[in-house]
């Protein structure tokens, strides 16, 4: 074993003990400040600028089959996408 797979296996045994000596409000705290960092840089990526117009399409969609069909899906989509599939999807024997 290397030096690091040593302090690997140390760290991987002493880490649930140093986690238990944390309290669960400070754990909270961590959790929470992380998710904010994460969805803050996504955030400067467009991702939520990406969902919000990915949503709104989906509206447009079936706003658009309300019109067309009388109900907020096409009556023949589940059999459209069923065909598609079957014919771009690879066989799985």
């Amino acid at each position: 074993m290397t030096h690091n797979t040593h302090e690997f296996e140390r760290i991987r045994y002493e880490l649930p003990e140093l986690l238990e000596s944390f309290s669960l409000e400070l754990i909270a705290i961590t959790v929470r400040t992380s998710r904010e960092g994460i969805n803050a840089s996504m955030d400067l990526q467009g991702q939520r600028r990406a969902l919000t117009t990915a949503l709104a399409l989906h509206h447009i969609g079936h706003s658009h089959a309300r019109v067309q069909h009388g109900i907020p899906v096409d009556p023949q989509g589940l059999r459209a996408i069923r065909e598609e599939a079957k014919s771009t999807l690879p066989e799985i024997p």
